[in-house]
């Protein structure tokens, strides 16, 4: 059937159908069988046969729409990552007759923000480590502590280790206050790379992470204007980085007339 709901971006209830943003589905093997599992305007995440579409589990609800693509584990724990407009970035298990929400990161959870409490990146993990933009416009790093209790089920007990500003004043000073963080993070040696809606691209040095260091941000590159996509890192180093042509700042049109040249 059709999957749709009632969200409000701001401006008053709309009906949105369909599977967001992106919207793509994950797919993990469990048991011998291979699945799908996505979110979509329902404010359900679905888990379904790959093959045969058959529901594998009955569908998690969250309190809004889902406009993102879900992350999987990485290292094989049956978890699922996702976020929803509802406020929450949420670990879900999915290895009980029912998936369970194991933890939830509030968009409020550091205490600082400058849009609204969605979140549209997916979360990456890396040795234990989650992490995460959100229209918030904060990056956040969280310790997951993954493991399995008596039963065999699968745990976790996170920790918000890092949290950081995805603006600072000459950002603000520049396009306002619309800088959330609307893709994924990308990790390219010990870097983080991301962008957000005031065209900020940003890297963070990850290296003393394992050793309690604080990231620092190493990189930072204004392009101008709204920057929705997730970077693209090749084995060179180099970003590749797609800009809207939205709000026709100095800095984006002088960047237009290059690319013309």
């Amino acid at each position: 059937g059709k999957m749709g709901g009632v969200s409000d971006p701001g401006t008053g209830p709309v009906t949105w159908c369909g599977t967001g943003w992106t919207g793509q589905p994950a797919v993990f093997e469990r048991e011998g069988r291979t699945g799908a599992v996505f979110g979509a305007y329902d404010y359900d995440v679905h888990f379904v046969d790959a093959v045969t579409a058959e529901e594998i589990l009955p569908p998690f609800p969250t309190g809004d729409i889902i406009k993102g693509s879900v992350s999987i584990d990485p290292d094989g724990f049956p978890l699922v990552y996702t976020g929803s407009r509802d406020n929450y970035l949420r670990v879900v298990a999915f290895d009980r007759d029912e998936p369970v929400e194991l933890w939830a990161l509030s968009a409020d959870a550091a205490g600082v923000r400058k849009w609204n409490n969605d979140w549209d990146g997916s979360p990456l993990v890396i040795d234990d480590s989650l992490f995460e933009g959100g229209e918030n416009s904060v990056f956040h790093i969280v310790k997951l502590n993954r493991g399995f209790d008596d039963d065999g089920f699968v745990t976790v007990s996170p920790e918000l280790v890092f949290a950081a500003p995805g603006w600072d004043d000459d950002l603000i000073a520049a396009v306002g206050e619309n800088v959330s963080i609307e893709n994924s993070v990308a990790v390219s040696g010990d870097t983080v790379y991301f962008a957000n809606s005031g065209g900020l691209v940003q890297g963070w040095d990850i290296s003393g992470l394992s050793t309690g260091a604080t990231p620092e941000r190493v990189f930072r590159y204004w392009v101008g204007d709204d920057t929705d996509a997730s970077v693209v890192v090749d084995d060179d180093g180099f970003l590749y980085v797609a800009v809207e042509y939205e709000r026709g700042t100095a800095r984006s049109n002088e960047i237009g007339q290059l690319l013309k040249l």
